[in-house]
């Protein structure tokens, strides 16, 4: 139901994933970072193009605008050449997250390497949404050792799968996806840990972790 590509920052993450499949490397982070300067393959800028002046869009007075050229043939099979950027000069403002995604969402795309780009943009969307499975398991998981009743757990999965920022984030190409599966099962796995030993001093060691590693105030300047 989400039109391909009106997530702003869907074609981004896209092309984190389409320069490890293509290059069969994982791009270098190189500093400083360059806030909202990225290299997209010509083909992906195409396909943004080609959906754009179709209004392919949730709204079609709103429509979000990619840059446009007349002169290309939005339709026609692109090159396989088409899907490169230079590594050297490659910059995505995705790169300063984990490739965990981006390698995973990399199998999705090479699945459905000989099909159009649209196809696979639409493999790895559905990529994304199967990170929904084990999601929802590891929410039971936790629901039930801290409401103590199964029936809640089921109650409380079944809710979080129908909230509607779940559903989109597991539904488009981002990595928000993965980082909230890894997240629950953090979580989860912290649950039994503590629901085993049932000791204030294990929660507090793991809130103190928590904010040894978290970003303080003054690394943003």
């Amino acid at each position: 139901m989400i039109p391909l590509w009106q997530r702003p920052d869907a074609p981004v993450h896209f092309s984190y994933i389409q320069f490890i499949a293509e290059e069969k490397t994982i791009p270098v982070y190189n500093f400083p970072y360059k806030v909202y300067h990225t290299n997209l393959s010509d083909e992906l800028a195409r396909s943004q193009v080609s959906l754009d002046s179709k209004f392919v869009s949730f709204n079609t007075i709103h429509v979000q605008r990619f840059l446009y050229q007349e002169n290309w043939d939005f339709w026609e099979p692109a090159s396989e050449e088409s899907r490169h950027v230079n590594p050297k000069e490659y910059h995505n403002s995705a790169l300063s997250y984990s490739p965990l995604y981006y390698l995973y969402g990399a199998a999705f795309y090479g699945l459905t390497y000989s099909q159009p780009i649209e196809n696979r943009a639409y493999a790895i969307r559905l990529g994304t949404s199967l990170l929904m499975v084990p999601f929802l398991i590891f929410v039971f998981g936790l629901a039930r050792i801290l409401l103590q009743n199964e029936s809640a757990a089921v109650l409380m999965a079944i809710s979080v799968s129908f909230q509607p920022m779940a559903s989109f984030v597991f539904s488009i190409i981002n990595n928000d996806a993965m980082l909230i599966t890894a997240s629950s099962a953090a979580f989860y796995g912290m649950a039994v840990f503590i629901s085993k030993r049932n000791t204030r001093s294990v929660s507090a060691g793991g809130g103190l972790s928590v904010w040894l590693v978290s970003p303080k105030p003054k690394d943003y300047f």
